[in-house]
């Protein structure tokens, strides 16, 4: 469990509590319904926030991340498409992100996605340090983004800097 979702959990059981004990309070007939409403709804927000596998999994079906915005120092955005159901995770230096795939599928997705972007003149350039897992990409001619792809036992995490912007 991570210590920002500690908080969640703690407010969450005790709202669980209060409203089981006015229902209880009330009549048998209430405390019924709302228990078998309130509770299989607390025990999913609890798993939600207690397994890390699971928030991932619901985050990556439910709200994934599709593009990395970069703003120029002109206000013009480019929009560098990201794997499917990528997740944002946090912010260090850079963005960093979860994909359920693989180094390689996740290394052919970017790479075909800069070589299209190239084709279309969205960016400039792109190259691949196979020894780093890094794209460096130039969008005004000079490099300007970094994708750094890293693989762990069980999951991919990328992280996208933005040094110049």
């Amino acid at each position: 469990m991570t210590m920002s979702y500690m908080f969640y959990s703690v407010i969450l059981t005790i709202f669980t509590t209060i409203i089981l004990i006015i229902a209880a309070k009330n009549s048998v007939k209430d405390f019924k319904k709302v228990f078998t409403i309130l509770v299989p709804i607390a025990v999913l927000l609890l798993i939600y926030f207690n397994n890390v596998d699971f928030n991932l999994f619901i985050k990556s079906n439910v709200f994934p991340s599709r593009t990395y915005v970069v703003t120029d120092t002109n206000k013009k955005s480019t929009f560098i498409h990201l794997p499917p159901k990528s997740v944002w995770l946090f912010k260090t230096p850079a963005d960093v992100y979860y994909s359920k795939y693989d180094m390689n599928k996740c290394k052919e997705f970017f790479d075909s996605t800069l070589k299209d972007m190239k084709k279309e003149n969205k960016i400039k350039n792109y190259s691949y340090d196979s020894r780093n897992n890094t794209f460096t990409i130039e969008i005004d001619g000079i490099p300007n983004i970094k994708i750094n792809l890293f693989e762990d036992n069980d999951t991919i995490r990328f992280e996208i800097s933005n040094p110049n912007y």
